[in-house]
């Protein structure tokens, strides 16, 4: 009876897909997507690349579907619902070429492919072809809605499909067509495994056999979980606290401290300063201030608690006075406020003497009350240091210059010039002082 059940849907696709007036533009595809080691990718996601190809030439369309994985790693398509990569479905001959599937897994979003194979495309697809009645172009020249319909019958072991569709055999003849008399049931008893209607297996002894129907996972100390979909498998915290790692202790793995790690934290306690794992160095304790008459420290504020009378208080509007006048940001010396005692030796240069009239030639004069620029008086004749030389007496010889500098006149000292007392010992010539010696008497 399953056996028909399968011919059944197998015709029932044909004749849904041939029927409609308009053929759906996609069809399905199922597989099971395994590893390398031909495992299944159990409730994975990942990407599917589909292609349909001619036999020999690249892809006349592709298109891309994310999919997950049962938990068989059966992975179910719509093919030509998918995401357009390159051509258009709608746009595939089918009449005029066989054509090929290709199937391609991604697990890295689509980075890279992994190439599950090729396979040719057999009849179900081909309803499409049909959908234009059989190379004819698209439509229905007869405009029948009711001819194109087929039914399906059964004589003994023998299905036929109306309108040419073929027939095929049922290999199984059910003569009493009792749709339940064929199932079984498994049973187990001790180690006696049972099937109704059939036979009984001995099951090998050798301790409890798993029954992972109904079974989870046992775990230890270091593992939660029962190992199912909804409470996975996952490693115990076993009151590790942040940071420590899982460390073998000889018998079992247990949260311990990682002693190589460099994570190292730092600590005050008054002056120390002080790293874990290391050593501790005396911070400075810095300038110490005293607070002073009407002044108060607290923390790192200076606080006035002496004059606290705002009205003597200079503020940008003060206005000043004495030798100053105006604002703090705009004092003026007074007029007549620098005198003799307020200019430093040496502080008046040529350039700050006012010119207060002067002509090429004059000098300053005192007038009797004042310095004032003049002439030099017409009856005299200035001295001109840059061709006169000094004018000597009889004492003296030369004329001040540097190529005849004054000197001393030659023979020209007498006794006047001399001063009294003046001479020494030392200043006499030898010879000049006759010795004289007493005789007797």
């Amino acid at each position: 009876m399953k056996k028909q059940l399968l011919f059944l849907s197998f015709f029932m696709l044909l004749f849904c897909a041939s029927s409609y007036a308009q053929a759906p533009q996609g069809f399905k595809y199922q597989a099971v997507a395994r590893t390398a080691t031909n495992q299944p990718y159990v409730n994975t996601s990942m990407r599917v690349r589909v292609g349909i190809a001619p036999p020999g030439s690249s892809a006349v369309y592709t298109e891309t579907h994310s999919v997950i994985t049962t938990n068989l790693g059966i992975i179910n398509l719509n093919i030509g619902q998918g995401s357009p990569v390159s051509g258009t479905f709608a746009g595939i001959a089918w009449a005029s070429s066989e054509y090929f599937l290709r199937i391609e897994i991604s697990l890295d979003n689509g980075f890279t492919y992994i190439d599950l194979g090729t396979s040719q495309l057999l009849s179900v697809p081909y309803a499409l072809y049909a959908a234009q009645a059989g190379g004819g172009g698209t439509g229905d020249a007869d405009n029948n809605p009711s001819n194109e319909l087929q039914q399906l019958t059964k004589s003994g072991n023998q299905i036929t499909l109306s309108q040419g569709g073929g027939s095929v055999t049922d290999e199984v003849n059910d003569a009493d067509a009792n749709p339940t008399n064929e199932l079984q049931t498994l049973s187990l008893s001790g180690l006696q495994l049972s099937i109704s209607n059939g036979n009984a297996v001995t099951l090998p002894a050798g301790g409890s056999a798993d029954n992972w129907g109904n079974q989870v996972v046992q775990t230890g100390a270091s593992l939660n979980g029962e190992g199912t979909l909804a409470n996975p498998l996952n490693i115990a915290q076993q009151n590790a606290a942040p940071g420590q790692t899982l460390k073998w202790n000889g018998t079992s793995w247990v949260p311990q401290n990682d002693a190589n790690t460099d994570a190292q934290t730092l600590s005050v306690n008054g002056a120390q300063l002080s790293i874990s794992g290391g050593n501790s160095v005396t911070l400075p304790t810095g300038t110490t201030y005293t607070a002073g008459t009407g002044i108060n420290l607290s923390g790192n504020q200076i606080v006035n608690t002496g004059d606290t009378n705002a009205a003597d208080d200079l503020t940008q509007s003060t206005g000043f006075s004495g030798d100053v006048n105006g604002t703090y940001n705009n004092l003026q010396i007074n007029s007549g406020a620098v005198g003799n005692n307020e200019l430093a030796n040496g502080a008046v240069s040529g350039d700050k003497i006012a010119q207060s009239g002067a002509s090429n030639g004059q000098v300053l004069q005192w007038n009797g009350s004042a310095w004032a620029p003049g002439t030099v008086s017409t009856g005299s004749t200035p001295d001109n240091w840059g061709s006169q030389v000094v004018q000597t007496a009889a004492t003296l010889s030369g004329n001040g210059t540097a190529a005849n500098p004054l000197g001393v006149a030659t023979n020209s000292i007498n006794s006047s010039h001399i001063q009294d007392g003046s001479i020494q010992a030392s200043d006499l010539a030898a010879g000049v002082v006759p010795n004289y010696t007493a005789g007797s008497g």
